[in-house]
C-alpha cells in the first residue's frame, strides 16, 4: 500500500511512525516516515511511504494512524488518522479547503 503523507505544520517534523491497525487495534504494518519540511512557501511538502500489507487484511475497515515521536506537541490529532475505507478522507476542515481550491 501506498500512502502519500503531507506536512501542514509551520515547523520542519521529525521522523514518524506509519501503523496501519486492524478494526481491533491490532497492529498490522508499519512504516517509517521521514522528515518532511514545513510548507513555509504554501507549497505542499509530501512524501510518499510504502506499508508492506500482510495477507488476508480487510483493508475498508483498517485504519492508518501517523504517531509523531518527541516532545514538539501537536496542535491536533485530527488529521494524523483515518480509517480507510471512510467517503470522506480529509479528516478535518482546513485539509477540506486546501484540496477544494485545488
Amino acid at each position: 500500500m501506498k500512502v502519500i503523507v503531507h506536512s501542514l505544520g509551520a515547523i520542519d517534523t521529525q521522523p514518524a511512525k506509519l501503523i496501519l491497525r486492524d478494526a481491533d487495534g491490532k497492529t498490522l504494518a508499519t512504516a517509517t516516515i521521514p522528515t518532511l519540511k514545513a510548507p513555509l512557501d504554501l507549497i505542499p511538502k509530501t512524501t510518499t511511504v510504502t506499508l508492506p500489507l500482510p495477507a488476508n487484511t480487510d483493508v475498508p475497515t483498517d485504519t492508518l494512524t501517523i504517531e509523531m515521536p518527541g516532545p514538539i506537541p501537536e496542535i491536533t490529532l485530527l488529521n494524523n488518522h483515518i480509517t480507510i475505507g471512510s467517503l470522506d478522507r480529509t479528516q478535518n476542515p482546513a485539509e477540506k479547503e486546501l484540496h477544494a481550491r485545488r
